[in-house]
């Protein structure tokens, strides 16, 4: 009987190192995969640095009363409340936007309130210039803290302080008054959303008139 022969093919096992990537395959990926990266960084919009919120602290005399009684000029009226205005603070409205100089400030205070650089001459408020503020609200609040009236907010005092913005020449800027009346009143702080609303809330009116 013939002998049969089966050649038995030997058992092909494959490598674990088969099935790993080559290094200078691995080294391509990561390459494109950090060019993509700084790709979509460069690319996607950098959020604004955030507003520069340092302010000029409000340092002023808030111990004793510094109502108008004693003033000769035009009157100023809050809410139809004679008071003096004791600080002013001026800062332009929105991010990067420069500090006014001693010049503009002139011809800012006059479209703030015609006749307001009358007042200044004859109230001599102390002035304060922050750096661009972001919204009305926002500095208002930071505004309201640093002028810290007396009691609760200046309720039941002389004090009170009124914070907005208004309109010069196309520019948008932002205006903070600490006022002190010559009674005690409730007045507080006032915040004026609208440029409008500082027609009802802050009038000038010439010396002699009621």
């Amino acid at each position: 009987m013939p002998v049969l022969f089966f050649q038995v093919e030997p058992e092909t096992t494959a490598s674990w190192l088969d099935y790993v990537t080559s290094p200078i395959l691995l080294g391509a990926f990561a390459g494109v995969g950090l060019l993509a990266y700084a790709a979509i960084r460069w690319l996607r919009p950098q959020p604004a640095p955030p507003p520069d919120r340092r302010v000029t602290r409000i340092d002023i005399e808030r111990d004793a009363a510094q109502g108008p009684r004693t003033l000769i000029g035009p009157r100023v009226e809050v809410y139809h409340v004679p008071v003096r205005v004791i600080a002013v603070v001026i800062a332009p409205a929105g991010r990067n936007r420069s500090i006014p100089d001693e010049d503009q400030l002139r011809k800012i205070m006059e479209a703030f309130a015609p006749g307001m650089m009358q007042v200044v001459r004859s109230h001599r408020p102390d002035f304060f210039r922050w750096p661009g503020q972001l919204s009305v609200s926002g500095f208002a609040q930071s505004f309201f803290v640093e002028a810290a009236l007396p009691g609760e907010k200046g309720v039941g005092t002389e004090w009170c302080a009124v914070a907005g913005r208004f309109d010069c020449g196309g520019q948008q800027y932002l205006i903070g008054l600490v006022c002190c009346a010559d009674e005690e009143n409730s007045l507080s702080h006032i915040q004026v959303d609208r440029p409008q609303q500082w027609l009802d809330i802050f009038r000038i009116r010439e010396a002699g008139t009621k």
